[in-house]
């Protein structure tokens, strides 16, 4: 609604106020910039986006790339939190069903390697294979990692110890599952007022800008 505004709407009528040589308040003026901008390069703000996702779909086929792509997903505020903890969950969960299903470890690791959604998680699950096939352990790669949380690997090392490792790991999905459960009602609660703000702002100012020139075009015809 607001590009169709500042497209086709506004124009027409700072058209009509330009023609009545009504002095523009410093609001109007801005409107009028973006209006003719928005209306003038109307295609490159469409194609543009497009272009610089299609180029970045191109990138991300590149490893180095995408490592350096999906390791900084996980830093990022409010989001990487979140995508950290869905691949801790996935990464636990399936390597619990397929250790439960008698699969070997590191052909079970070559799976989850493929489904965790996240090129930095998976060279962290690579150093976990690299590990058992030199005869070490599972739970160092993931505490030198950084991706994952400490914790986690604390409690693969007890499930190493006792012979448990099946459930400790069901147990981290499951708690993880309930954290991204309370991080997403945040972040809901979080983003809703948020927009509802921003698009107040937003409209409030495109109503603004063009209704302070009518009025004054009003109040000096009847003066």
């Amino acid at each position: 609604m607001v590009i169709l505004l500042m497209t086709f709407v506004v124009p027409r009528i700072t058209e009509t106020l330009v023609a009545q040589n009504v002095p523009l308040p410093l609001p109007t003026q801005i409107l009028i910039t973006l209006s003719t901008f928005m209306s003038t390069y109307w295609q490159v703000l469409i194609k543009g986006p497009l272009i610089g996702v299609f180029f970045l779909q191109g990138a991300l086929q590149q490893d180095a790339f995408r490592l350096k792509w999906d390791t900084l997903k996980l830093k990022t505020p409010l989001f990487g939190d979140l995508l950290k903890k869905t691949a801790v969950s996935r990464f636990a969960i399936t390597f619990a069903v397929l250790l439960r299903s008698r699969m070997p470890a590191l052909e079970a690791l070559r799976i989850v390697k493929k489904i965790v959604g996240n090129r930095a998680m998976q060279e962290v699950i690579q150093g976990i294979h690299d590990s058992i096939v030199e005869g070490t352990d599972i739970s160092t790669p993931i505490k030198k990692s950084g991706i994952f949380p400490p914790v986690v690997g604390y409690m693969v090392a007890v499930g190493e110890q006792t012979g448990e490792l099946e459930q400790l790991l069901e147990r981290i999905a499951h708690a993880y599952n309930e954290e991204i459960d309370i991080s997403i009602q945040r972040m809901t609660g979080l983003i809703e007022p948020i927009m509802i703000v921003f698009m107040a702002v937003v409209v409030g100012g495109i109503v603004a800008a063009v209704i302070i020139p009518l009025l004054q075009m009003s109040t000096s015809g009847l003066g």
